[in-house]
């Protein structure tokens, strides 16, 4: 097939701490049109480079690629990112020579998750909280995965601009004593403690070693052995584990309370969107009540806060969808109204 006859596509790419998908995408009536993907897990790769030659050797898309992006679990300040929760290294330059496109792209993957919003349909995304929107009001975006993510969208006229942030990093404050306990375990454990080591799916089992004091009963120690510890403790927490139940419990309202700290921050009248893997097991414990009294509770800012619309993405895939709708437009589209 001549160059001419090869299927003009759009690369997109979600990489994670501990996963990673790929795709091919087009423009189509509906906006954002999958071709193919593929998931990976991280640990199954020396490097980004390996995994994504395995994508393109085994894709059947005779593919001309116009425009590749990248959704990154890092901070993006150069042509070269090193990723935070796995020993990786991604440089523009030797993707652009390897995929043949001058056209790559890197981001934060919060800010495509950000602008995959717009390509999620209805059952997509559950409402914790209807709130009074604004709708030229800003908007926050929190990823809880292996690690933590917060980005914001900051109204300009008629547009959003994106603003990749740092912010899991930032130093954790207790509410409880029991969050205070807590914080004083990390301090001996990492040194600096800030809401990533409690707020993501690495946090889950962090705060569940905390509670059982290194010593989970045996059925439980023999399952994390087998299986991913987090996912355990959530699982049994909806069972009522006792000592799964005061972990999960910990964690979610570390997250609510950092969720409403991210939508004073923003002042995030449009809307609180949070997302990733950790945050889609826990769905269950963040729409009982008790998550949404500790979102709202900011001393004079509860009014403000119990109008923010508050919403769970339960679309595992919508960074990867973000990144293509990044590379077809390329850039960002989204407007307030």
């Amino acid at each position: 097939m001549s160059k001419s006859d090869k299927i003009k596509t759009f690369l997109a790419a979600d990489i994670g701490g501990t996963k990673t998908e790929i795709g091919f995408f087009q423009s189509g009536k509906l906006g954002v049109e999958e071709l193919c993907s593929k998931k990976y897990k991280n640990s199954d790769f020396s490097s980004p480079m390996e995994l994504l030659d395995d994508f393109m050797s085994t894709s059947e898309v005779d593919h001309e690629i116009q425009r590749a992006v990248f959704g990154i679990a890092a901070p993006v300040f150069s042509n070269k990112v090193k990723l935070v929760n796995i020993d990786w290294s991604i440089s523009k330059s030797k993707i652009a020579r390897f995929l043949g496109t001058k056209k790559v792209e890197f981001y934060n993957d919060l800010l495509t998750t950000a602008a995959g919003i717009g390509c999620l349909n209805e059952k997509d995304i559950l409402t914790l909280q209807s709130g009074k929107p604004d709708k030229k009001g800003n908007i926050a975006v929190m990823g809880v995965g292996t690690g933590l993510g917060e980005a914001m969208l900051v109204r300009s006229g008629k547009k959003y601009v994106p603003c990749a942030t740092e912010g899991g990093h930032a130093d954790f404050a207790p509410a409880t004593a029991a969050q205070t306990g807590l914080l004083l375990y990390l301090k001996q454990k990492f040194g600096h403690v800030s809401y990533e080591h409690i707020a993501s799916g690495r946090g889950i089992k962090t705060v569940y070693d905390f509670i059982s004091e290194h010593n989970p009963p045996e059925s439980i120690s023999k399952r994390f052995k087998s299986e991913d510890p987090s996912a355990v403790i959530v699982e049994l927490a909806g069972k009522g584990e006792p000592g799964c139940v005061e972990a999960v419990r910990i964690v979610v309202d570390v997250i609510a309370a950092e969720a409403g700290n991210m939508a004073l921050r923003s002042l995030a009248s449009n809307g609180v969107y949070i997302g990733g893997g950790a945050a889609y097991y826990l769905r269950d414990f963040l729409m009982d009540e008790r998550f949404l009294s500790i979102f709202v509770d900011k001393g004079r800012y509860r009014e403000f806060l119990s109008n923010v619309p508050v919403k769970l993405i339960l679309d595992a895939r919508a960074s990867l969808l973000g990144a293509a709708s990044l590379a077809i437009h390329g850039g960002f589209k989204v407007t307030s109204e």
